[in-house]
């Protein structure tokens, strides 16, 4: 087993307790933190200014892909460098692959220009062989959990997730569903 293919990703709209999960799984099985990437992507907002405004911006989703890209470049680089075979490399909140899903939800005239320079960005595409042996994990929207946080809200998660299940497949990923009616933390962490 490559040390690549220990990587983990978790998926979703917002609200679907992808935060949750990340934070179980990495208690459950002991994570050292520095393995860890928690979403970038309200960061990004913050220290940047971005707005709910901004989602169906070019320069948003670019700057939150860029950000994800280099945190996970960094808990890559630092494992690496571990010698230690048996423990997961990667547990990320998120990935790369959200911008290019936002992209293609968004109703801008220029969202399919914006997809399209997503998804052929360099850095991107230098990912895309990791993404290809890790472990996706997508979480379905489960409707009493879903909130308006006033930073990035969707008004249809399963559209969310329909791009994103298009896109995972267009980009031969595999991935592995979390169902709605599965809510509890550590039957989600056992599956």
């Amino acid at each position: 087993q490559s040390r690549s293919s220990r990587a983990v990703f978790v998926l979703g709209p917002s609200s679907s307790g992808k935060t949750t999960l990340c934070d179980a799984l990495a208690r459950y099985l002991n994570l050292d933190r520095t393995r860890y990437v928690t979403e970038v992507a309200r960061t990004v907002m913050r220290e940047r200014g971005f707005s709910r405004k901004d989602v169906n911006t070019y320069e948003m989703q670019y700057a939150i892909m860029v950000a994800q890209l280099q945190a996970e470049e960094k808990v890559l680089a630092r494992s690496m460098g571990t010698g230690d075979d048996a423990s997961m490399a990667l547990l990320s909140d998120r990935s790369a692959i959200d911008p290019i899903v936002y992209a293609s939800t968004s109703k801008s005239p220029a969202a399919e220009d914006m997809r399209r320079r997503l998804l052929h960005n360099r850095d991107f595409q230098a990912i895309l062989p990791l993404y290809r042996i890790s472990l996706f994990i997508v979480l379905q929207p489960v409707k009493e959990w879903m909130r308006d946080d006033g930073v990035r809200s969707l008004e249809d998660p399963w559209n969310y997730n329909k791009e994103l299940f298009a896109t995972l497949e267009e980009l031969n990923i595999p991935y592995m569903t979390i169902g709605a009616d599965l809510k509890d933390i550590d039957s989600r962490v056992a599956f």
